[in-house]
């Protein structure tokens, strides 16, 4: 995907936000282009998104519409008059971002446009817990592994103070979230060189060290989200906490947020403070779902029936109560065998947030080169 940016001025923020998307494949910015440049980017070099200034570069949307229906325009201005907004979709923009834009923004709104290009294959599912122990970082590598099987995926690790993906993969990466969002644009080669493959599935481990924490900001994040979408067909991300400028910048754009809850009051009034978060970032309603995890623990608290009724839509899955055998699978640093309920239980809930029948066999998997994206495309 190629991507420049028109109408900002070096110290504009919104130039630093257009870079920090684009990654690699960034083409830099210009204020005015003539109309060679323009026909160079449109014809020779593939452009195909334009993130234009609209306040001071309407002229240049008309001259983009005008000389290609393939590239895609991303509008930012101000969006207190209605007229201008207008004006600008009017003259051929694609999206309207009113500013202050921030990172989160421009990716959605850029996120849009490739899907309406055919170019979104990615599908991102932010997991929450709504209390500690709730048990989200087991569903997560789960949902990771079983998307792994149908193609390829990879897991990000948002549990920036305590982590443990990394652990229940058993590996020691390296590399971390926060020496990607280091570097001044978190583009698909850094990305190669700070995962670590397990099979299918691609971790990008929390922080090793709790001051690294500082070096996550939610530019960085929508960079690191934007890069990993065009190399796994499928991105998981452990959200520890779906409040705050992270959480709302790993929601943002997300096909669906998942929240896992216990059979208790607390944990379910918890859930539904995390479900307004996940509206609140963008993220439809319907695409919020509930995974009861412990199900029949046994213990006097909430039946299934009591918690499907709390949430619209019900429950994406229920999750029966192995905590013997949880423990010990994660303290060997493997998954639930085949033959577990609960490993089942999740592995079902994966295959139902894709549409994927769970008679359907595993896609054989291709593994991409260093710009090729990984796995088959999502299912």
């Amino acid at each position: 995907m190629k991507v420049c940016a028109f109408g900002f001025g070096e110290a504009d923020n919104k130039l630093h936000i257009a870079n920090q998307l684009t990654g690699v494949h960034s083409m830099g910015g210009m204020n005015n282009p003539s109309r060679e440049q323009l026909d160079l980017l449109l014809r020779d070099d593939g452009l195909d998104i334009a993130i234009v200034n609209v306040d001071v570069g309407l002229d240049v949307v008309r001259r983009i519409s005008h000389r290609s229906s393939d590239c895609k325009i991303v509008g930012i201005g101000s969006g207190a008059d209605p007229a201008a907004v207008i004006a600008a979709m009017n003259a051929g923009c694609s999206q309207f971002v009113p500013t202050p834009a921030t990172a989160p923004d421009v990716q959605a709104a850029v996120e849009a446009v490739r899907a309406a290009k055919g170019m979104r294959m990615s599908r991102r599912v932010c997991v929450v817990g709504s209390s500690g122990a709730a048990g989200a970082t087991t569903v997560a590598c789960h949902l990771a592994s079983e998307f792994g099987a149908l193609s390829a995926a990879a897991i990000v690790d948002m549990d920036l103070e305590f982590g443990n993906v990394a652990t229940v993969f058993d590996v020691e990466p390296t590399h971390c979230l926060a020496s990607v969002c280091r570097t001044v644009e978190a583009d698909v080669s850094v990305l190669n060189r700070s995962i670590t493959e397990v099979g299918p599935v691609a971790i990008l481990a929390r922080p090793k060290i709790i001051g690294e924490i500082e070096a996550v900001t939610p530019e960085a994040l929508s960079s690191v989200f934007l890069s990993l979408s065009e190399m796994f067909p499928y991105v998981v991300v452990d959200l520890s906490r779906p409040n705050g400028e992270l959480g709302q910048a790993a929601m943002k754009g997300a096909d669906s947020v998942v929240i896992v809850v216990q059979p208790n009051v607390m944990s379910i009034r918890n859930a539904a403070r995390a479900k307004d978060a996940a509206i609140a970032a963008g993220v439809e309603p319907n695409r919020v779902k509930v995974i009861l995890n412990r199900c029949d623990s046994g213990e006097a608290g909430m039946s299934a029936k009591e918690v499907a009724d709390t949430f619209d839509g019900g429950l994406l899955a229920q999750v029966p109560n192995e905590w013997a055998t949880v423990r010990k699978s994660l303290d060997l640093g493997h998954l639930l065998p085949t033959d577990s309920p609960a490993g089942a239980a999740m592995r079902l809930a994966a295959r139902e947030l894709v549409g994927v029948q769970p008679a359907e066999q595993p896609r054989p998997r291709k593994r991409g080169l260093l710009f090729r994206r990984r796995g088959q495309g999502v299912a």
